[in-house]
């Protein structure tokens, strides 16, 4: 291994411009350039909130059913209905939905019918637990379209920040995005324990009808608001919508096209 590194390293060559201008930014620089990018703030706005719902439905989904509905049939139902939809309607479908429509406008449906899902879900309260999963997997489907699109929707972002600025920054926005998820992740670890801890839940009363109730209830509620919040972020916070993107996209390259000649 030590031979193999150093054969590696001796036929290395970087090839350096010397003409070639590295700008450094400082750390308030930095800080502010992302704080007044709207485009950045409204997708890690909404990549929290997503990621928070869809903690909240998988969390909670593990005492809904075997504690509201007593069925854990029903609750390993629910996680392969939810993942083979996503697989096999949104996959295939998100990229032609999103030229059509656009990114921003498909990740803002699927906010919508989540939450329409879910609330009809606490309205009706079916007694049948595979009419929740019915109800869950609806919701899984629509957020998986935001899940798949993304990644695209950074790309945007960055087109948008080359667009304002003049400097093309894949990797601040790449890494400021990604710190953000893993920021969610860690805040996000003890969010279902609180909202049992709030509803009541404990070992004695685990099957308490009072508590299982709430249960159902935080189910319902707390996916629902996540989607709600995400719309609202969607429509009023991130500012590119599918003509924006494309007018982005024509002025980047007449600028490319400008430089060539």
């Amino acid at each position: 291994p030590v031979s193999a590194y150093n054969q590696k390293t001796r036929y290395c060559r970087q090839h350096i411009h010397k003409n070639e201008t590295i700008h450094i930014r400082s750390l308030g620089k930095l800080v502010k350039s992302i704080a007044t990018n709207r485009s950045l703030m409204g997708i890690i706005a909404a990549a929290l909130m997503l990621l928070l719902s869809q903690l909240t439905m998988s969390g909670m989904s593990s005492y809904v059913y075997p504690n509201y509905y007593g069925s854990a049939a029903a609750q390993s139902l629910s996680s392969l209905v939810g993942m083979a939809g996503t697989l096999l309607i949104c996959a295939p479908t998100a990229v032609k939905l999103s030229q059509k429509f656009g990114k921003k406008e498909l990740a803002t449906a699927g906010a919508i019918v989540g939450a329409v899902s879910y609330l009809l879900c606490f309205l009706l309260r079916p007694s049948n637990p595979f009419v929740f999963v019915a109800f869950a997997a609806v919701a899984t489907i629509s957020m998986g379209y935001f899940n798949t699109v993304v990644w695209a929707m950074i790309t945007d972002v960055i087109d948008d920040t080359e667009v304002r600025t003049g400097v093309r920054e894949d990797g601040t926005v790449y890494s400021v995005y990604s710190f953000a998820r893993k920021l969610g992740q860690a805040i996000s670890s003890g969010l279902i324990g609180a909202l049992l801890t709030m509803v009541g839940y404990s070992e004695a009363t685990a099957f308490d009808p009072a508590v299982t109730g709430k249960i159902f209830n935080l189910a319902c509620l707390a996916p629902f608001a996540g989607f709600v919040a995400l719309a609202l972020i969607l429509v009023f916070l991130y500012p590119l919508n599918k003509t924006r993107v494309e007018q982005n996209v024509a002025t980047l390259a007449a600028r490319r096209e400008g430089k060539e000649n």
